[in-house]
């Protein structure tokens, strides 16, 4: 006899399953498509709630709907209470033997080679069938979307310090200079950020939390970096600093075959003793996680223990 797929989900009241869906997809029609029900009845709800609590959820758009300040306040509570139906799902299937499960994370792209497809890989060898999904994003992004539930974790450099965010496990890389090996700065042991300011800089585009680690730095000196170009790439940055002539900041994460192999060379600033990155796992503060998140947390805990930071 197969085991059960617990949805605890299907006993919650209709009026939070609809205002998730609502809130999630933007309107009524697509709330009750996705939902498989009529549009009047995803409407019956949502006025529903609103008249027990005596205040519209929503402000009505040309091209949409809009979370008003009560519906702000009500989604939090929703998000709670639907993520915590899947945590409790995934708590009861444990009773039964099974070893599945969800994961959504969000993290740094330039994680995506190294570290994070070896974690990953590990993880579905021990827990084949539980399902991951991973989407890339910037630091200002990963707060939010921890916080409004699009993903349990976040592996990230250097998030904001917030009572809303929790770290759960964290390891310092030294920040450096990512060179061709052919670069003039790359028999250097460590380099100053003003020795760096005479060679194109590739940079990324917008505000990568390193950008935010350096620019105190660069402020103290008075000086600003010679950027040659800006990307939203690291493909391209990399491939850039490959071809000799540019540089770029970084920790040693997501370039360790190429420092291995010799193409890259890694050299770490010294400027006030060192600056480090710090690489975190991070969930949103008082959520009980599900524990496929949770083992998974743990197990990305685990190698950054393990990792070298050279």
């Amino acid at each position: 006899m197969a085991p059960p797929v617990i949805q605890i989900s299907r006993l919650h009241a209709p009026a939070i399953v609809y205002f998730e869906a609502v809130r999630q997809h933007g309107s009524m029609r697509a709330a009750a498509r996705a939902l498989n029900v009529a549009s009047p009845a995803v409407n019956r709800q949502i006025l529903k709630i609103e008249d027990a609590i005596g205040a519209p959820l929503f402000e009505r758009l040309p091209k949409g709907l809009r979370l008003t300040a009560v519906g702000e306040v009500f989604s939090r509570h929703t998000m709670t209470v639907m993520q915590d139906s899947v945590r409790t799902a995934r708590e009861l299937e444990g009773l039964f033997g099974i070893e599945r499960g969800a994961i959504s994370l969000i993290v740094a792209e330039g994680l995506v080679n190294g570290l994070l497809p070896s974690v990953l890989i590990d993880f579905q060898d021990r827990f084949p069938h539980v399902e991951i999904d991973v989407t890339t994003g910037g630091s200002r992004d990963m707060p939010p979307a921890l916080i409004d539930g699009r993903a349990d974790l976040a592996i990230a450099f250097n998030l904001e310090q917030s009572d809303e965010l929790v770290l759960l496990a964290s390891k310092d890389y030294p920040l450096g200079v990512l060179v061709a090996r052919d670069h003039p700065l790359s028999a250097r042991d460590t380099v100053g950020l003003r020795d760096c300011l005479d060679y194109p800089l590739t940079l990324a585009q917008g505000s990568l939390a390193i950008d935010e680690l350096l620019a105190p730095h660069l402020a103290l000196l008075g000086m600003r970096a010679r950027v040659g170009l800006r990307t939203n790439s690291i493909e391209l940055m990399r491939n850039m600093t490959l071809s000799g002539g540019h540089m770029m900041f970084a920790s040693p994460l997501g370039f360790e075959s190429d420092i291995a192999e010799g193409r890259l060379v890694h050299v770490p600033l010294n400027d006030g003793g060192g600056i480090a990155a710090t690489l975190g796992v991070y969930a949103r503060a008082g959520r009980m996680l599900p524990p496929a998140a949770k083992r998974f947390a743990t197990a990305a805990g685990e190698r950054l223990n393990e990792s070298k930071t050279t």
